[in-house]
């Protein structure tokens, strides 16, 4: 959990898995995006730096977010 206390990291899950619930849209998984980066990624404790957002953006292209563009261009 990258140092944070896993009350509060539950505190701050918790609403985004109620969303997903509500929404039924798939959440895009990027838990392993920075496993095998030696380069710091992130600013702080939660903010990623250039390199962290370039990663995360990335891999929500490769991982679902381009159909998700297609299919809303096909509308």
């Amino acid at each position: 959990h990258m140092g944070v206390d896993a009350r509060i990291f539950e505190q701050q899950r918790t609403p985004y898995l109620a969303a997903v619930e509500v929404d039924r849209t798939p959440p895009i998984d990027l838990t392993d995006v920075f496993d095998e980066v030696d380069d710091p990624v992130f600013f702080d404790w939660a903010h990623t730096n250039e390199l962290g957002a370039r990663l995360l953006a990335r891999a929500m292209w490769e991982r679902g977010l381009q159909e998700q563009v297609r299919a809303l261009a096909q509308e």
